[in-house]
C-alpha cells in the first residue's frame, strides 16, 4: 500500500508519534494536543526527550497505528471524523504526508525509532495569559487560578505560573534537534507574552531557518514584549500563519473570552496587517455552547470587518470542559441553533465566493449540526449552570444580559 493509500484509508494512523512531541508547561509529554491530558506518556522533569521518544508507551503507539489499531486516548479525533469534519489526525496526516516515505520505514518491529524529528514543533513553554475564557483552565492559564481555587478549591499541586524552562537540559535538546523543525506551532497560555518563544525565534533565525512555517494561536491582545515588536521578528520569516483565538465579537465575546477588548483586538489585527502584510490572518473559533446560536453573526461580522476571508474561518468542537459542549443544550436551543445554521447553509450556496470557500463552509456548518445531535448531554446542564452561574459571580458579569435568547430556555436561578 503506498503513502497516500494508506494516509487516506486509515481510520486511525497518525503521522504525529513520528514527526512530534507535545510538551506542556507542567513538562507532561503527549503525542499531540487533543491528547488526554490525564494520559501523559513522558516527563522532561525526570527523562530526556530521548528516552521518551521510545519508551514503552511511544513504541506501542506507534505499533498499534501501523497494526490499524484504535486508541482510546485518541477518541478526540474519532468523535471529530465521526460527524465528517476534518480531524486534528487528518490534518496533520495532510501536512506531513511527504516525510512519510523516509521516516515510517525506519521503524522497528517493536515500535523504535532511532532519530528523533520535531518536523512539527509544539511546545508550551508556558500557562502565562492575561485571558481567563471560560473554556480554559489554569494547566494553560496563569490568569484561571484565583477563580479556580474559588470554585472547586485550592489544589496542593497547582501552581498559578507553570512554565519548563527551569530544565535546562530540555533547551540542548531542543537546539539540537532545530534542523528537523519544518512547522513551529505556538500556543498558549498566550504565546506572544512568553520570554521563550521568542528565543526559539531567536534560535532559529541564528540558525538561518527562516523558512520554518511559524503557526500561531494567539489572542493577539499584546504585540510587544519587553522591547520585542512581534512584527519585527514575523517580517523575517517568509511563512506566517495567525490564527487569533475568537469565539465571538462585541459583548459576547467579551464575555466568553474574560480579558478580550473587542475594539483592542481589532486595533491589533489591523495593524499587524499594515506592518506585515505576508502574514496570514485567520479565526480560530471553538464552538460550544454558548456561541453556536450565532456562528452566521459572527462569520460576517469578521468579513464585513475585513479581517478574513470567508475560507479563513476555522472551527473546532469544544470537546472539554464537557458541560460546555453544544450537546448539553436543551432540545429547543438545538432547533433554534440548527435553524440558523440551515438558513446560513442556503444563503451561503448563493454567495459567489467560490467553490472552496462555498464547499468548506457548508462542510464546517452541517458538521455542527450532527455533532449537536449526536447524543443529549441534557443531563449535565446544571453542570453548566453552576460552571456559569459562579463565573458570573465572580467575575461580575451576567450570562442573562449576555444572552438573553438563550437565558429564557437556561434559567440560572
Amino acid at each position: 500500500m503506498s503513502s497516500d493509500e494508506h494516509l487516506k484509508s486509515s481510520n486511525v494512523f497518525c503521522m504525529l508519534p513520528w514527526v512530534h512531541t507535545h510538551i506542556l508547561p507542567s513538562s507532561k509529554i503527549l503525542p499531540c494536543c487533543v491528547w488526554p491530558y490525564s494520559a501523559p506518556i513522558g516527563d522532561v522533569s525526570t527523562n530526556s526527550l530521548k528516552e521518551i521518544w521510545n519508551n514503552e508507551d511511544y513504541k506501542k503507539l506507534r505499533l498499534n497505528m501501523l497494526e490499524g489499531k484504535a486508541n482510546t486516548n485518541c477518541s478526540h479525533c474519532y468523535e471529530v471524523e465521526s460527524v465528517k469534519s476534518e480531524s486534528f489526525r487528518q490534518a496533520m496526516n495532510q501536512r506531513f504526508s511527504h516525510l512519510y516515505d523516509s521516516i515510517i520505514p525506519l521503524t522497528g518491529v517493536d515500535g523504535y525509532l532511532e532519530k528523533i524529528n520535531l518536523a512539527y514543533f509544539d511546545v508550551r513553554f508556558s500557562n502565562v495569559c492575561n485571558f481567563k475564557c471560560r473554556g480554559c483552565s489554569p494547566e494553560l492559564s496563569s490568569s484561571w487560578y484565583s477563580d479556580y481555587e474559588q470554585m472547586f478549591g485550592k489544589y496542593s499541586e497547582r501552581y498559578k505560573y507553570i512554565n519548563v524552562s527551569p530544565n535546562p537540559d530540555l533547551w540542548k535538546e531542543l537546539t539540537g534537534l532545530i534542523d528537523t523543525i519544518q512547522v513551529a506551532y505556538f500556543a498558549g497560555g498566550e504565546p506572544l507574552m512568553m520570554e521563550d518563544h521568542y528565543r526559539v525565534l531567536d534560535e532559529l533565525i541564528i540558525h538561518k531557518k527562516t523558512d520554518v512555517f511559524l503557526d500561531y494561536n494567539s489572542n493577539l491582545s499584546k504585540l510587544t514584549f519587553k522591547n520585542k515588536n512581534i512584527c519585527d521578528y514575523w517580517n523575517q520569516f517568509s511563512q506566517v500563519q495567525v490564527g487569533v483565538s475568537l469565539d465571538d465579537f462585541g459583548k459576547r465575546g467579551e464575555y466568553f473570552r474574560h480579558g478580550m477588548k473587542w475594539e483592542e483586538t481589532l486595533k491589533n489585527i489591523q495593524y499587524v496587517k499594515d506592518h506585515c502584510p505576508h502574514v496570514v490572518m485567520t479565526v480560530n473559533c471553538t464552538i460550544n455552547a454558548m456561541n453556536v446560536l450565532y456562528v452566521k453573526e459572527f462569520h460576517q461580522k469578521l468579513i464585513e470587518e475585513k479581517i478574513i476571508q470567508p475560507h479563513q474561518f476555522q472551527l473546532n468542537l469544544m470537546v472539554n470542559p464537557i458541560e460546555l459542549r453544544v450537546q448539553v443544550l436543551p432540545k429547543e436551543l438545538k432547533q433554534i441553533a440548527e435553524d440558523k445554521i440551515r438558513s446560513y447553509v442556503q444563503e451561503i450556496e448563493k454567495k459567489d465566493w467560490g467553490w472552496y470557500a462555498t464547499d468548506r463552509n457548508i462542510n464546517i456548518l452541517n458538521s455542527i449540526i450532527e455533532y449537536m445531535n449526536q447524543q443529549d448531554l441534557s443531563h449535565l446542564l446544571p453542570q453548566f449552570i453552576y460552571r456559569t452561574k459562579k463565573l458570573d459571580s465572580l467575575r461580575n458579569e451576567s450570562f442573562a444580559d449576555t444572552f438573553p435568547e438563550m437565558a429564557k430556555f437556561i434559567k440560572l436561578d
